[in-house]
């Protein structure tokens, strides 16, 4: 977890070899570690690692031991997917885990969740629907011929992204209700397959699902993104000028906007509307471009080069701080 101001590290979760192992990447840096070329003009502030403070690790009392491929939050609860075939609930106040899931027989590539049910998918080609209440799972989905990449949440509706090359719209069927045998409510789910978008040839990678439900955004192995609408399952003119696979999509509707990022090392930003590119940020990284995400003044991204990178369109801008504070 990082400070948003100070891009200072407040504390690290996880494994108990953290510290050592962190202390050995700064001891041991890797000699081929290129730096990013950033644009002539550009302001850079770098945060370069120093000795760790060993007061900011913690190791929980459940841990993933394993890469931790994705994670979504709330403002009560975090959930982490990994490669070790489970996802953690953590309460997001004290950052203490509150259950492990476990039911997927390969690693958790993505997750999304409500108030009511998450939704989790995997390697293992299969959809797991759970009752975020109790952590019961409701059901299973054999939902793809290929691992389901990315998975979002709208209500009772999900879409799901696959290698195949496919998303798939599914109804999730969820239903609480009162058991007059044991005097409780419980939670049920009869999850059924609603409508399929192709991609032109190759996998897909990443998913967005607009928060109105009309609009499905995909990306992957074709190097461009589609857009579908949610209802007939038209496309959209694509969206073309990535070289390499699309791995991240993010939609931000309220400035109208679609954040991509790629194994091209780019960052672009489209018009949601028109589809028309208005920003392109190519080699701020020195690898895969993994995940993208803006709110109004900054796209946050991280690489495979072990970096996070915050592109600040505020950064020194006197009015943009005070608005923040």
């Amino acid at each position: 977890m990082w400070d948003i101001r100070t891009y200072e590290c407040l504390q690290v979760i996880g494994i108990p070899e953290a510290l050592a192992n962190d202390r050995m990447h700064r001891a041991h840096p890797n000699p081929n570690n290129a730096q990013p070329d950033f644009p002539e003009g550009t302001q850079v502030k770098l945060n370069l690692p120093g000795e760790p403070e060993p007061a900011i690790y913690h190791t929980p009392r459940i841990y993933h031991d394993a890469s931790i491929l994705c994670m979504q939050l709330d403002d009560e609860i975090a959930i982490t997917g990994s490669s070790d075939n489970t996802l953690i609930i953590w309460d997001i106040k004290t950052w203490q885990p509150l259950r492990r899931l476990e039911q997927h027989s390969a690693g958790v590539l993505d997750v999304a969740f409500d108030k009511e049910k998450i939704v989790s998918c995997s390697k293992d080609s299969t959809l797991c629907i759970w009752d975020r209440e109790t952590g019961k799972l409701l059901q299973k989905v054999d939902s793809h011929r290929g691992p389901v990449n990315a998975v979002q949440l709208r209500g009772q509706l999900v879409i799901s992204a696959s290698g195949e090359g496919c998303a798939r719209l599914w109804n999730v069927g969820y239903e609480r209700r009162f058991n007059p045998y044991n005097g409780q409510y419980e939670a049920t789910s009869d999850t059924k397959l609603v409508k399929e978008f192709w991609s032109h040839e190759r996998g897909l990678a990443c998913i967005e699902f607009s928060d109105d439900g009309k609009y499905v955004l995909a990306g992957g192995n074709d190097m461009m993104i589609f857009k579908y609408d949610a209802l007939t399952g038209i496309e959209f003119p694509r969206m073309t000028g990535h070289t390499a696979l699309v791995r991240s999509l993010y939609l931000d509707e309220a400035a109208g906007r679609i954040i991509s990022g790629s194994y091209d090392s780019s960052i672009r930003v489209w018009d949601l509307h028109t589809g028309e590119q208005t920003m392109c940020f190519p080699a701020w990284t020195t690898s895969w471009m993994l995940s993208a995400k803006s709110d109004y003044r900054r796209i946050v991204c991280t690489s495979q080069d072990s970096r996070a990178l915050i592109l600040d369109f505020g950064y020194g801008v006197e009015d943009a701080e005070l608005l923040e504070s």
